[in-house]
């Protein structure tokens, strides 16, 4: 996406587009790899069951397993942000720092898998209002949303997409004074595809 539109970024307009429509494309299809990697699901059972181990030794052990990985993934974005920012042109507002977008938006997409996935294994035969709520929490998740593209007034956001943009919004912003540093001569980092597209964590 960048380097397919190298050319915008050479103004704070075309900066602001870029960065949309990377996000739009890129937490999407970060969120659609987690919904199919079976790795969450044994990050969530072990997360949401680490307090009913008896054994503190293994529940330590456990634990630091579990700190560890996300240890890592925030690494990863760590670096893949500060990267995006040299690019684009982007600075930290007032009291943030990266990492604290790295913990948020990976709270994020893991709250939003967690929840699509009690969803879309729910029995659909129960009462009215049970299915309705159910029906409801899937269709909020995986609808499209109408939002801005890149070379479109209205393009489809995902509802991943759209609630992470605003949280890197909250984090992150165009610095109009910023000369972007340019394109890398390689991806940003070998973690970015895994890692996030801007996005998983």
């Amino acid at each position: 996406m960048l380097r397919a539109n190298a050319d915008r970024l050479a103004t704070l307009e075309g900066r602001a587009a870029v960065l949309r429509e990377t996000a739009r494309q890129a937490v999407l299809c970060n969120f659609e790899e987690m919904i199919t990697a079976k790795g969450w699901t044994f990050y969530f059972a072990l997360a949401s069951t680490i307090d009913y181990v008896r054994d503190p030794e293994a529940r330590a052990r456990i634990a630091a397993a579990l700190e560890e990985c996300e240890a890592t993934r925030i690494r990863g974005l760590v670096d893949f942000y500060r990267k995006l920012a040299d690019i684009l042109g982007l600075r930290l507002r007032a009291g943030y720092r990266f990492e604290h977008l790295a913990l948020a938006g990976g709270a994020l997409l893991q709250a939003l898998l967690l929840r699509l996935t009690v969803a879309r294994n729910s029995p659909h035969d129960q009462s009215v209002s049970a299915v309705d709520c159910i029906w409801t929490a899937h269709r909020l998740i995986t609808e499209p949303l109408p939002g801005p593209g890149l070379d479109t007034p209205v393009a489809d956001w995902s509802f991943a997409a759209s609630t992470y943009f605003a949280l890197f919004e909250a984090v992150l912003e165009l610095d109009p004074d910023a000369t972007p540093s340019g394109l890398p001569a390689k991806k940003l980092s070998p973690a970015a595809n895994e890692q996030t597209g801007l996005g998983q964590g």
